[in-house]
């Protein structure tokens, strides 16, 4: 009888810890997404509104305030405190705040096919 009921308890705790974790990881990751939707509303309306008067952003590109495309991406990267890469519609790096990534090989002048495809598919106001 003791028995039954230590491993009833035993069971039930991890059962509770175990549906706790579970919803704690899943929240965290729900804010998390929430907070990267944020940012990256936020960082789009802030390129919209640099390049206005732009049909396409070219490769080379430069205005009066910044020297380069990485330079605005800097300015925009300290204010939202993140990296920010820009990618053509093909998936190639165009721009980016943090070119040393790049430099070093940590991460591909190509944007990774899911990547591109889950923004091809999504709008981020869902």
């Amino acid at each position: 009888m003791q028995i039954a009921i230590i491993f009833i308890l035993l069971f039930s705790s991890i059962l509770i810890t175990g549906a706790t974790i579970f919803y704690n990881t899943k929240q965290y990751e729900k804010k998390q997404v929430s907070n990267l939707k944020e940012k990256i509303q936020s960082v789009l309306i802030e390129l919209e509104h640099s390049f206005i008067h732009l049909k396409k952003i070219p490769k080379i590109w430069f205005s009066d305030d910044y020297e380069s495309l990485d330079e605005l991406l800097r300015k925009f990267a300290g204010i939202f405190y993140t990296d920010i890469h820009l990618y053509d519609i093909y998936g190639n790096l165009m721009a980016s705040s943090r070119n040393e990534i790049f430099d070093r090989g940590l991460m591909s002048l190509k944007i990774y096919w899911r990547i591109r495809l889950y923004f091809c598919l999504y709008s981020f106001d869902k």
